[in-house]
C-alpha cells in the first residue's frame, strides 16, 4: 500500500466513526423529540438546577438553623430563592416517602432528612 492509499484509508475511517458518533446524536435527538411530543418526558434539568451533595447539605443545615419560616435568611450562593423553595419541597416529598414506604430511594442517603419532621405541617 502506498502512502497515499494509507491515509486515504484513515480518512475513510474517521469519516465513517463521525458519521455513527452523528447518527447515534441524531436518534437521541429523534427518541427525545418523540418522548417530548407524546409527553412522557421530564422536562431536562438545566445545569444551574442540578443540585449537588453539597448544597444539599448546607441547604438542610439552615434548614436546621433558621427553620422552615425562615426561609428568607438562607444562603446558597449558586441558587435563587425561588430554586431553594422548589428543592425544599422536593427534600419534603422524598422525607415523606421514606417515612411512608420504608425503602431506598434515588436520593442521596448521605443527608440526614430526619429535620423535615418539624416541619412537614409548614407548607
Amino acid at each position: 500500500m502506498t502512502i497515499e492509499q494509507e491515509t486515504l484509508l484513515r480518512i475513510q475511517q474517521k469519516l465513517k466513526q463521525q458519521i455513527k458518533m452523528l447518527q447515534m446524536e441524531i436518534a437521541q435527538e429523534y427518541n427525545y423529540r418523540i418522548m417530548k411530543s407524546q409527553n412522557k418526558l421530564q422536562p431536562r434539568l438545566r445545569q444551574r438546577d442540578r443540585w449537588t451533595a453539597d448544597e444539599d447539605k448546607l441547604l438542610i443545615q439552615q434548614l436546621q438553623i433558621h427553620g422552615i419560616k425562615g426561609q428568607a435568611l438562607f444562603n446558597i450562593p449558586t441558587k435563587s430563592s425561588n430554586q431553594v423553595y422548589y428543592r425544599l419541597r422536593y427534600l419534603k416529598q422524598v422525607y415523606l416517602q421514606q417515612k411512608s414506604v420504608h425503602e431506598h430511594t434515588k436520593y442521596d442517603q448521605t443527608i440526614d432528612l430526619s429535620c423535615f419532621k418539624l416541619f412537614c405541617g409548614d407548607y
